[in-house]
């Protein structure tokens, strides 16, 4: 897909066009290139993801991987990839776009330093040496004891001695 979506690109940028016309030869240049940008992001971003969980598997931390961290991560690849879909295949400058989204990031950063905190401490929750694993037995604070069942980086859900 990143190969052909590629050529076509490559073929509308040299010069040589596809013979359309004017106006659909722009909309066939503009479809290519950010198909070949969106498909290459997909790539990198399958890429990321076989190669983190190869390492997970070699560290042995692969049931612990939060589903999250991938997530965040194809935002940032497939964000860059229209950034440069803005930038090559249509043209436009992108000062004034990054300096105005960079105000409003500062902005929310600061309004979600709290929130933002709790998330990290979440994620990097399970990849600390002893803590609770599925089926381990566990005390609360209000005095309730119970098995692990399911961990993840917002919650862990227990089950009690008498199955609730």
């Amino acid at each position: 897909l990143v190969l052909i979506f590629g050529a076509a690109y490559w073929q509308a940028v040299r010069g040589r066009g596809f013979d359309l016309g004017g106006d659909y030869e722009t909309i066939v240049r503009d479809v290519a290139g950010s198909g070949f940008w969106l498909a290459a992001a997909w790539f990198i971003t399958e890429l990321l993801r076989i190669f983190v969980v190869y390492q997970a598997r070699r560290q042995g931390f692969e049931s612990r991987m939060p589903r999250l961290l991938f997530d965040i991560g194809g935002i940032l690849v497939f964000f860059c990839a229209g950034l440069i879909i803005v930038s090559q295949v249509f043209g436009l400058e992108l000062t004034g776009l990054l300096f105005t989204s960079g105000i409003i990031a500062a902005a929310a950063g600061f309004a979600l330093q709290p929130t933002a905190t709790d998330l990290i401490a979440g994620i990097s929750l399970p990849f600390r040496e002893g803590t609770m694993q599925l089926g381990d037995w566990v005390k609360v604070a209000n005095g309730v004891v119970g098995t692990v069942t399911q961990l993840n980086w917002s919650e862990t859900h227990l089950v009690t001695i008498d199955e609730r």
